[in-house]
């Protein structure tokens, strides 16, 4: 019996480890997001849309529709840009 129950155990461990995968895992994302965060959430596709203000401030539209403010907006443009290609669905916005 205990041996049955070793083995269901390490059978339910092996399953979960080989489901999992680290790069898909949702990630907490503040508000308002670190610049290299932001970055990161555009070059990874998980951004809807990038909204830039009069002010000067910047937006991401996240997956599922929450939106941020991105706390230094520097080169947030510049790679949302560059990723457009790779990530054709994000879209640009302006006030």
């Amino acid at each position: 019996m205990k041996r049955n129950a070793l083995f269901l155990a390490l059978a339910a461990v092996a399953f979960t480890a080989c489901g999992s995968d680290e790069s898909r895992a949702p990630s907490v994302v503040p508000d308002p997001v670190p610049n290299e965060q932001a970055l990161e959430l555009i070059r990874s596709c998980r951004v809807s849309m990038v909204e830039g203000s009069h002010s000067g401030e910047i937006h991401l539209y996240l997956e599922g529709g929450r939106r941020v403010r991105v706390a230094d907006p520097s080169e947030v443009w510049e790679t949302a840009g560059e990723s457009s290609e790779e990530c054709p669905d994000m879209e640009f916005a302006t006030e």
